[in-house]
């Protein structure tokens, strides 16, 4: 789910980055950054405070007719605070992807998609053994214990279900009978 919200995010960091936005688009800037900024900060707090102060809304807010990006910040800083946090965050450019212009068919100035790193394997490397996880011997036992007095359990409560059932209808029958009740 943070994909989109870093879509949002630099989303509306561009429409700020430019001349001046709508008191509408510095809220929803900052209502995406709000969202996923913990998450930039998890990896690099750094940037997480670069973002933060970037799409803040200042406090004389209230007497603007035009919001921008703060603190001196960039579009291009912003984006670039986020892309080098993606692999930290589990994503990659691809998934995030870039702000597209319909009108032109073509993305935004500066805006475009980055570029995954590329990962080379070594070939020359002979050994083709691979590493797997296994339980210590005493978990299996544990494991297997418990499973065990699981099913010795479960057989208890079978049993006593039984013997209750078969008490309260031989209660029911000796009732029926005139036996039960009568002193």
């Amino acid at each position: 789910m943070s994909i989109p919200v870093i879509q949002g995010a630099i989303r509306y960091a561009y429409k700020l980055a430019g001349t001046g936005s709508s008191a509408k688009s510095a809220g929803e800037g900052y209502a995406f950054m709000m969202s996923i900024v913990h998450r930039v900060h998890a990896c690099t707090p750094a940037d997480a405070t670069y973002i933060y102060k970037a799409l803040d809304i200042p406090s004389e807010a209230p007497f603007l007719t035009s919001f921008t990006l703060q603190n001196k910040a960039t579009f291009s800083g912003v984006k670039k605070a986020f892309e080098d946090n993606y692999k930290c965050m589990g994503i990659t450019c691809a998934d995030v992807g870039g702000l597209f212009d319909n009108n032109d068919n073509a993305y935004m100035i500066g805006a475009e998609p980055c570029n995954d790193p590329v990962v080379t394997v070594d070939k020359s490397s002979t050994s083709t053994a691979t590493e797997t996880e296994t339980l210590p011997t005493w978990a299996v036992i544990a494991l297997a214990g418990a499973g065990f007095l699981m099913i010795i359990f479960f057989g208890l409560m079978c049993a006593y279900k039984s013997s209750k059932d078969m008490t309260i209808k031989m209660y029911n029958d000796l009732k029926k009978e005139g036996a039960v009740g009568k002193v």
